[in-house]
């Protein structure tokens, strides 16, 4: 259809899903531009939100790359800044104690206080639902780690961006409407496979120490959880928790170091 309709466009098309660093990467060597716009597939972006957000980075050379407000499709505002994340952050994402007291300190901290910004305002990093890169920036920084395959990798990019001296800003004045988890298809594998890449992260920035303690309790909360999964699969017999389950002892041999 795309192809019919919409002669103009490249459409590069991969028998198998590559992940969307290395998607991302193959779009980007194709052609050559000033700056980059990466949308989402899941995403309807409000009329003047791109020109809004080029003209506020056109002329500000030290601003790497600009992200934009999102917001549910009631109107809900999505909270998409963050700082780079912790290793108590982390670890209450993992637990998941995020969830039972979503507003502890540490938290807060790495979410800016759930602020609803009103002006550009520099941040760590964004959501990669809509993002506009200035190329030059991308070239320098050789795109995105296509070792990580889904997941991590936008916020590794915002890591490298800003170890390069650049900056991220958010700029709310430009609003995008999100289908939140459409394109990723969300399963409880994905959550596995969100895991894995935090800790390619914590490796890659923080070093060995750091992602080994994130390994470590990965494996406790993976072991204690499929557990839990099969009780409650012995009883109830119903075939999600048996799968759940089978993903948590999948992740629990990687975070040991088992060979699948």
């Amino acid at each position: 259809m795309l192809k019919k309709e919409f002669p103009e466009v490249c459409l590069i098309e991969n028998k198998d899903n590559v992940g969307f660093a290395r998607a991302v990467n193959q779009g980007v060597k194709r052609f050559r531009a000033d700056f980059i716009l990466l949308v989402n597939p899941d995403v309807e972006i409000k009329e003047e939100a791109v020109a809004a957000m080029y003209r506020f980075i056109k002329e500000r050379e030290e601003i790497g790359i600009v992200g934009c407000k999102l917001l549910f499709p009631d109107g809900r505002r999505q909270h998409s800044c963050r700082r780079f994340p912790t290793l108590t952050v982390s670890i209450f994402e993992v637990f998941p104690v995020n969830l039972l007291f979503p507003h502890n300190k540490w938290v807060k901290h790495y979410n800016y206080n759930f602020e609803d910004f009103k002006e550009p305002v520099e941040v760590e990093w964004i959501s990669g639902a809509v993002l506009l890169i200035r190329y030059k920036v991308f070239e320098e920084l050789k795109g995105f780690d296509e070792e990580f395959f889904i997941y991590s990798e936008e916020m590794d990019f915002f890591k490298r961006l800003r170890d390069r001296g650049y900056k991220a800003y958010y700029y709310p004045k430009a609003e995008a409407i999100h289908h939140h988890g459409a394109s990723t298809q969300q399963t409880f594998a994905r959550q596995v496979d969100f895991y894995k890449s935090l800790h390619r992260f914590f490796k890659k920035h923080y070093g060995t120490t750091k992602a080994s303690l994130l390994k470590a309790f990965i494996a406790l909360w993976s072991i204690l959880y499929a557990g839990f999964l099969l009780s409650r699969w012995i009883i109830f017999r119903r075939d999600k928790d048996r799968e759940k389950a089978k993903a948590l002892a999948s992740l629990f041999k990687w975070s040991v170091g088992v060979n699948l």
